[in-house]
């Protein structure tokens, strides 16, 4: 399309294709974006960051806002099969069946609703999160810090959809749930006749300080509050693996530094493909089979480091909002 133009189109029209669209992709169009973001990451011409904060929230994976709660359930107890239908066409039976065993709702005291969410979320943002702070841990000057969010209160937005009720755990936090807690914008997010507890108070203080003094020192450690590890620069994985990495977890109305195993083996099942460099014209979002010539055993999909490039893009410039 002709960007020149693009002032006349209409708003409607834009609206309508970002719906259709789902989720945004990066578009390689050598005047804003000269190469992919993974490219630019490692030229000191470009991207280049001194220190790094990444992370993702407990249950990213609501994203069929707007759809009646029986449906969303429908597709919950049906994940199985979807599973099994996006993936083996691509990766093989073996690959399907392990994303599958890994996401079983008998890992989530038979919620099926738990489960799906978590695998949605946990495909497309966390594990990309958790391999993307590996691997620039190894690459930057600073430091890179990995994070979850898993804090459940009454402004998450499956409150505002009518999901509240199929969320049996309070270290439950969609996506976008953490932004009142950074931006101190609980107030106004909380529902009507309701007040914001002491707890949900306490969680946006630390992670608004937090993040402040990530944006003015590179580091987000304050005195009063657990100590945040860094992401191990030498942080090598057995082929196939996830990276192991610990992740300071802010739940029940605090931060603490957790190893998280069994977060290992469930992204481990997912095919390690965020980690293929695209060619600069390669704007895909859809799974992709591996090419002839491919001697990869987990394909390419480039679609996961697209998706979390772009958001890591934007935490970034909201950092710096809050620190100024």
């Amino acid at each position: 399309s002709d960007l020149a133009n693009s002032s006349s189109f209409p708003a409607e029209g834009l609206n309508t294709m970002s719906a259709q669209a789902g989720w945004p992709i990066i578009m390689v169009d050598h005047e804003v974006l000269p190469a992919h973001p993974r490219v630019l990451y490692q030229d000191p011409e470009n991207i280049v960051p001194v220190d790094m904060l990444v992370g993702s929230n407990s249950y990213e994976g609501v994203f069929y806002f707007g759809q009646p709660p029986e449906i969303y359930q429908d597709m919950a107890v049906g994940a199985p099969e979807l599973i099994t239908k996006t993936f083996e066409p691509v990766y093989g039976s073996e690959v399907a069946l392990k994303v599958v065993e890994a996401y079983s709702p008998d890992h989530y005291d038979g919620d099926a609703i738990q489960a799906f969410t978590q695998f949605t979320g946990d495909y497309y943002i966390r594990c990309p999160a958790r391999e993307f702070a590996s691997n620039r841990a190894g690459a930057v000057d600073g430091s890179v810090y990995l994070y979850n969010f898993a804090h459940f209160s009454v402004t998450d937005p499956v409150v505002r959809f009518g999901l509240e009720n199929y969320t049996n755990t309070s270290e439950w936090a969609s996506h976008l749930a953490d932004l009142p807690f950074i931006f101190g914008t609980l107030d106004f997010w909380t529902p009507s006749g309701m007040k914001v507890t002491s707890a949900n108070r306490a969680m946006s203080a630390e992670l608004q300080a937090r993040w402040a003094m990530f944006a003015k020192t590179g580091s987000p450690n304050i005195e009063g509050f657990a100590i945040w590890n860094e992401v191990p620069s030498s942080n090598q994985t057995d082929l196939g693996r996830a990276p192991d990495v610990s992740t300071m977890l802010f739940a029940s109305g605090t931060g603490q530094m957790e190893a998280v195993p069994s977060k290992v083996d469930q992204c481990s099942s997912f095919p390690l493909a965020w980690s293929r460099v695209p060619a600069d014209d390669d704007n895909t979002a859809a799974p992709m089979k591996p090419s002839d010539n491919d001697t990869s055993t987990s394909g390419s999909m480039p679609s996961l480091s697209d998706r979390f490039s772009a958001i890591f893009v934007v935490a970034t410039v909201l950092a710096s909002l809050i620190a100024a």
